[in-house]
């Protein structure tokens, strides 16, 4: 994970080019999936879109722990490709803590209207308290760059329950 944040650091230069390089091909290579795991993290944290195929595979893939992680890196690296492939994961996943990833995920990218309805609607119906964490955190980056979206984030003041989450939306509403 450490690499994928030094290429990061490094961006543009042939060293980044081949730390990331060097990540993808042990991905490719990787037989462990704790190994594959933190080599996803790793090219998030690059922030390369170059391997941005790469980690939409695991997206789709049998474990709920890669598509998760590959949700998260997807949200490092975002973009109209990630943000495509996370919308279609989102619909298809039923797995709460890749939801959870997938919706935070969503947050790192300029999210249309529908987007932010749709992350809403996570926040203010899912059963599950981590869905509605992710997509409250999901919604407090939108609220930075998009007014439209405070209004939201009142509402959802009003109805939320766990105590975290509405520390997040206080922390989102009203500063630290």
């Amino acid at each position: 994970m450490v690499m994928g944040a030094i290429a990061k650091n490094q961006q543009g230069s042939e060293f980044s080019a081949q730390v990331t390089q060097r990540i993808a091909e042990s991905l490719k290579a990787s037989q462990s999936q704790q190994t594959s795991a933190a080599l996803i993290a790793a090219l998030g944290n690059s922030g390369d879109s170059k391997h941005e195929a790469l980690v939409k595979d695991y997206l789709q893939g049998d474990s709920s722990r890669l598509r998760a992680q590959a949700a998260s890196a997807l949200g490092k690296i975002p973009g109209d490709s990630s943000l495509t492939a996370l919308s279609s994961q989102l619909n298809q996943e039923s797995d709460s803590k890749v939801q959870s990833a997938i919706i935070k995920a969503l947050g790192n990218n300029d999210l249309t209207a529908d987007h932010i309805n749709t992350v809403y609607q996570y926040a203010s119906s899912s059963t599950n308290r981590d869905v509605r964490s992710g997509a409250i955190d999901a919604l407090s980056l939108q609220a930075k760059d998009n007014a439209s979206v405070r209004p939201q984030l009142v509402q959802l003041l009003k109805s939320e329950k766990n105590k975290r989450n509405l520390g997040q939306l206080m922390k989102a509403l009203y500063g630290s």
